[in-house]
């Protein structure tokens, strides 16, 4: 911390604390890696039994992908994208589902709306309701 600027928390300006949550500080090349993610994902849904876009609210991003198991009542991974909650989407991470439904083990996925298009209570109200 450079003497004389203000800190927010702890010990961090607010510009080094942003940098916390800036993943383009923290993994510079993280593009590459979601553009690995979304081949793969697009990969998966091609190959895997899947149910896409299933809506669980009223909003065009309040939607869901199932990838069951093979066996009846399964149990259920309930997978919630990173991106700080400002980017990505679902259809980028389909690439685990293989990990879990080759275990019997139904692997769903979870789109919500982004900050700042909603407020991070809107986001956070999304995320419980995908899984009632």
């Amino acid at each position: 911390m450079s003497q004389g600027k203000l800190t927010v928390w702890l010990n961090y300006t607010q510009d080094e604390l942003d940098n916390q949550y800036n993943q383009r500080v923290l993994v510079p090349n993280a593009n590459d890696y979601m553009a690995r993610h979304a081949l793969l994902s697009r990969e998966v849904r091609k190959r895997l039994k899947c149910q896409l876009n299933v809506p669980y609210g009223p909003a065009p991003d309040q939607i869901l992908d199932i990838f069951p198991a093979q066996i009846p009542a399964a149990p259920v991974v309930i997978y919630f994208h990173g991106g700080a909650w400002i980017r990505w989407h679902k259809d980028d991470n389909s690439y685990q589902a293989p990990a879990f439904v080759d275990r019997n083990i139904t692997f769903v996925s979870v789109n919500f709306s982004l900050v700042p298009k909603v407020s991070l209570d809107q986001l956070i109200y999304e995320c419980r309701t995908s899984v009632n």
